[in-house]
């Protein structure tokens, strides 16, 4: 072949290997995108599971405001009511009030009343004693003797008239007298009348009084429950604000997790773009050079199970969080635990099906931790070298389907019940 039929033929081959390698990386770009599919559906996975949970907690708030509204309602109503209760203990001091003015006028007038009857028995006395003295100075000298008035006497008209002065000086003691008695009966009636009312005021008093006692008794109570129910507000207002923060701390992990997930599609399409044209250019200068060397850059996988991509660094960041500060043989454990589950037919047989399941692995299912150390790549290097152990190697250390803490393992009866199981630093597995 001639020198120039050999450059040709030459040329066309480099033209249809570049042909080929553009439809090459074409087909690249597409099974590198569906490939970083793997992460890409797993920051979605968070991402729902994000939204679920801000769905949860925010049904959560709102009950809670409607907690705290209804305690509010309470609280006014109470408030209400002690309003009512302080306008009723004033109308009862304002009646106690007047009775105290009623009462304090009633012993004024029992307090005349009885200065008047002593002035009374006071004249009633002098008059009494003046009875006496005129009665005795008329016994003295004779006339109350009407016989020896008759004979001492000259003539008839004395006689006549020392009788009649008698007689009219007796009269007047006998209506002075009566006239006091009956002042007298009159004041004492009017006393008793006085008295009476005076004691019907203090039992009115009393009453209110009483009543009084019962108010402040009431307004005390309704105090106790106003500043409990105001000590629950401000527990409730400080829940609902912090259940606020959770929230908005919830809405912007899953912005942040968001942006991850437009990230990873870019970079995944750019790597893939990136990778194309490196093999394509690398592919070029070998078939121009003359060398086809086929390289092999699988893995050997002594497991029964399919190792897809992904896989090694989910099994590491489940490792991670799960028995991070656990020793190694502690983290081939739990990769064990999760690969048995994948054999056995009573859980998923994919690696992602099993971490996945609904309250299996608390990190993926309850906290989402997993999905932020699968997202940053926090994963140490033990917890990688343990999954490629299990992944790759076929590494098994028991035939665990479960493990929890010690401590949980103990107070559940686990241990008791699993005495095949096995105590691996602070887990239990059986």
């Amino acid at each position: 072949m001639s020198a120039n039929k050999r450059k040709l033929v030459n040329m066309d081959k480099h033209k249809l290997v570049a042909v080929f390698f553009t439809i090459c990386m074409g087909l690249f770009v597409a099974v590198s995108v569906h490939g970083g599919n793997n992460k890409q559906e797993d920051i979605s996975n968070s991402i729902g599971n994000v939204q679920d949970n801000i769905q949860i907690q925010e049904s959560i708030q709102k009950e809670m405001e409607e907690e705290l509204k209804r305690l509010e309602e309470y609280k006014d109503d109470l408030v209400e009511y002690m309003n009512e209760l302080n306008k009723t203990y004033q109308k009862v001091q304002d009646e106690i009030i007047s009775l105290d003015v009623r009462i304090s006028e009633k012993n004024e007038q029992i307090k005349e009343i009885q200065d008047t009857l002593d002035k009374q028995n006071i004249e009633l006395d002098d008059q009494y004693r003046d009875m006496k003295l005129r009665i005795q100075y008329l016994y003295e000298n004779g006339e109350l003797d009407y016989a020896m008035a008759f004979l001492s006497s000259g003539s008839l008209s004395e006689i006549l008239n020392k009788v009649e002065y008698i007689s009219s000086l007796v009269e007047y003691d006998r209506q002075m007298m009566d006239k006091y008695m009956e002042t007298i009966a009159t004041i004492e009636f009017i006393m008793a009348d006085l008295v009476e009312e005076q004691l019907e005021l203090e039992l009115l008093k009393e009453e209110q009084n009483v009543k009084a006692a019962e108010l402040i008794a009431l307004m005390d109570e309704a105090s106790v429950n106003i500043k409990d129910k105001s000590e629950q507000i401000n527990q409730a207002e400080s829940e609902a604000l912090k259940k606020e923060e959770e929230i908005q701390s919830m809405y912007e992990y899953l912005e942040y997790l968001e942006e991850i997930e437009s990230s990873i599609i870019e970079q995944s399409i750019q790597e893939s773009i990136s990778e194309s044209i490196r093999q394509s250019e690398e592919e070029s200068s070998r078939l121009a050079a003359g060398e086809n060397i086929e390289e092999t850059t699988t893995k050997k996988v002594v497991s029964d199970y399919v190792v897809q991509e992904g896989d090694l660094e989910k099994l590491a960041a489940l490792i991670y969080c799960e028995a991070s500060v656990e020793p190694y043989e502690g983290k081939l454990a739990v990769g064990t635990v999760v690969m048995n589950r994948i054999k056995s037919r009573s859980f998923p047989n994919t690696l992602d099906g099993v971490l996945t399941q609904p309250y299996q692995f608390s990190p993926v299912s309850v906290s989402g931790r997993y999905y932020i150390v699968l997202a940053n790549k926090k994963y140490s290097k033990s917890c990688i070298k343990a999954a490629e152990e299990i992944l790759y190697d076929g590494v098994r250390t028991g035939n665990w389907h479960f493990f929890r803490t010690v401590k949980s393992a103990i107070n559940t009866g686990k241990i008791e019940s699993h005495p095949e199981g096995v105590i691996i630093g602070d887990h239990f597995f059986y």
